[in-house]
């Protein structure tokens, strides 16, 4: 192999250590006020505290599957949507569905643990067609606290 192209590898090489132990400075340094910006949100109305934290997940890319359809959730509110409506979102929002096999049953799976732990809540609507459909809604940190506490004061998990 030539020297030039050995030296421009070596360079390179050098370049991609440095670039990655910046990234991981980066990546420290933005964990640090992302749990500052939860932190504080945590002393806001819950309507100001969800306004802050949908803002927060604007910043910040999904760093899965599960992340992305969440923020599709918070993002679509109590309007809610159904899991073809989901795939677009994902798929607008530049999430690559590729790495499933059935990206439309992955969703399906993934709603239906969020809707099992309290995280979003399942509605129908009318659809276009005049028939119902399902949606699946995104539950507020309000919504589901005030939903695990009985309204007669009762602990919800005896």
């Amino acid at each position: 192999m030539p020297v030039h192209y050995r030296n421009q590898i070596n360079e390179c090489m050098a370049e991609i250590a440095q670039l990655v132990q910046e990234k991981q400075g980066l990546d420290r340094r933005i964990g640090k006020l992302q749990q500052i910006v939860k932190a504080n949100a945590d002393m806001l109305s819950d309507a100001e505290k969800e306004s802050v934290l949908l803002a927060l997940d604007d910043v910040l890319p999904p760093t899965g599957f599960t992340q992305a359809i969440r923020f599709e959730l918070r993002r679509a509110g109590q309007r809610g949507l159904t899991p073809k409506e989901m795939r677009a979102a994902l798929i607008n929002r530049g999430i690559d569905l590729h790495s499933q096999s059935n990206p439309l049953a992955s969703i399906h799976t993934v709603l239906k643990r969020l809707l099992a732990a309290g995280e979003a809540d399942l509605q129908t609507r009318a659809a276009p067609d005049g028939k119902e459909e399902s949606v699946y809604c995104w539950r507020s940190a309000g919504d589901r606290m005030a939903g695990s506490i009985p309204s007669d004061g009762a602990s919800a998990n005896p």
